[in-house]
């Protein structure tokens, strides 16, 4: 759902715009979207890497070490790491160093779906420490902030790049700094431990290392311009807000029509119900009657062209047994539509009557097992979901299988009703759509029927077939109380 939210949304160009590296993963670690910065840093297009594990993307073997894309979809934090050959041992000098941030991507009810990496190229920054670090020595010619501070605060020195920090302090060499930075410095002495401090003067942002100078009691601060690394953060930060507003956006959309999907299908099964009931009815009760009462008036035909020897005796007795067969398959149908055996009897008698329909009218070896379960059910709608499947299988086993054998599991335990219904019949391609259209293998709007009547239960439905091998249904339901 995620790449499908960047693609379709304007939201990802401005993620694709940025200077630097980004890609979003799955919740596995899998690649499923990357920028054209990306693109360009690997030589990979986006078809290539997609589905990729990111460390195979980079030509390795394992995750790096402290990855934070491992660790941002596993604490639901967001995770920053350095990515250098000196902290991963399987790491080479030509794969640079790289500042990796990852945030976790969440759905609308708030469940981890992935996580954005942003990484930025640091390796000219690392040179540029190292060098720095050389400079210290000289720091007059480096380029970057370099000072001294006495333990009351005392600014002892500070290099030619140290006046944006001086002019943002409102002070200069030999005056005290501001209370807060007295107190970094006691902070320093006191810990023995360098402590980093990021500070904005004027234009630019510093990273500024306060580290102690061993016997003595001052120390010294080494700035490192990160103007450039900063913007792009808050660049890729507020696109990030924006992705993950638009991915709850869509999934709010998504599951509004999943509602609205969900409210038709029950609308949809109670029509076909109340149809089903209103056409046995008429069968039953009407259809039934006026074919009986046409069967009457042919009898008294019948007792007169008797007693006057008719010629026409032999076409009577033919239409009578026209007559006696529609009755028959009107009962038939009606007795399909509305089973009374399900509403006075219940489901078990029910599921076994209709089995012995079915074999009657077929050449069908049926084998009706039931586990841990009454005759009766008293939720009603999971007993007549339950008879429907069965109802529905059967059909379509005697219409398109062409099997031998039918196997009924119906088990009910631990609140929950699981049905199987297996044949050894042709079986078909479920998983293909031309074989779904293909009513002479299956009947794809039994199939859907079939799902959205365990849908609107909470159930689960699976069917699996194959060609030759014949097909499988699994539905499992909760039982109401």
């Amino acid at each position: 759902m995620l790449k499908s939210q960047i693609n379709a949304s304007s939201k990802g160009k401005a993620l694709d715009l940025l200077p630097v590296v980004v890609a979003i993963h799955d919740k596995d670690h899998n690649i499923i979207w990357i920028n054209k910065e990306y693109e360009k840093a690997t030589g990979l297009s986006q078809k290539e890497v997609e589905g990729q594990k990111c460390y195979s993307v980079w030509g390795l073997s394992e995750p790096c070490q402290g990855c934070p894309v491992i660790s941002a979809i596993k604490t639901g934090r967001q995770e920053e790491a350095e990515l250098t050959p000196e902290n991963q041992d399987h790491w080479t000098e030509s794969q640079g160093s790289w500042l990796s941030k990852a945030i976790p991507l969440r759905d609308l009810e708030g469940n981890i779906v992935g996580a954005l990496e942003a990484a930025f190229d640091i390796t000219e920054q690392k040179r540029a420490e190292a060098a720095a670090k050389e400079l210290a020595r000289f720091p007059a010619e480096n380029p970057n902030p370099v000072l001294r501070f006495a333990k009351d605060g005392t600014i002892l020195y500070a290099n030619g790049a140290s006046r944006p920090c001086l002019s943002t302090w409102k002070c200069e060499q030999g005056h005290c700094m501001p209370n807060d930075w007295v107190q970094y410095v006691s902070e320093v002495l006191e810990s023995g431990k360098p402590k980093e401090i990021e500070v904005t003067c004027e234009d630019q942002i510093f990273a500024l290392v306060i580290a102690p100078v061993s016997g003595t009691q001052y120390v010294n601060a080494y700035g490192l311009d990160v103007t450039y690394r900063k913007t792009v953060e808050k660049a890729l930060l507020k696109s990030v807000e924006t992705l993950e507003f638009r991915v709850s956006e869509r999934t709010a959309e998504l599951k509004a029509a999943y509602e609205q999907r969900d409210y038709l299908s029950r609308k949809l099964v109670d029509l076909l119900e109340r149809e089903r009931t209103e056409i046995g009815w008429t069968l039953h009760e009407q259809l039934a009657q006026i074919l009986a009462g046409a069967g009457l008036q042919l009898e008294g035909l019948k007792t007169r062209l008797q007693k006057e020897k008719s010629a026409c005796l032999d076409k009577v007795e033919h239409i009578q047994e026209l007559l006696r067969d529609a009755i028959l398959e009107a009962k038939d149908v009606s007795h399909m539509l509305r089973s009374d055996t399900l509403e006075t009897l219940g489901l078990v008698p029910a599921i076994r009557n209709l089995a012995e329909k079915v074999k009657m009218d077929s050449s069908l070896a049926i084998f009706l097992t039931v586990w841990n379960l009454g005759d009766k059910i008293n939720d009603t709608k999971t007993a007549l979901t339950v008879y429907r499947l069965i109802q529905e299988a059967l059909t379509n086993v005697k219409k398109h299988a062409q099997a031998k054998n039918v196997y009924v599991n119906l088990d009910g335990r631990d609140g929950r009703l699981v049905l199987t219904i297996e044949d050894d019949g042709v079986g078909f391609d479920y998983g293909s759509p031309s074989t779904r259209g293909d009513k002479s293998r299956c009947d794809p709007l039994g199939l859907t029927i079939m799902r959205e009547r365990v849908a609107m239960l909470d159930g689960a439905f699976r069917v699996e077939s194959v060609p030759g091998k014949g097909t499988s249904i699994l539905a499992d339901i909760p039982m109401g109380e």
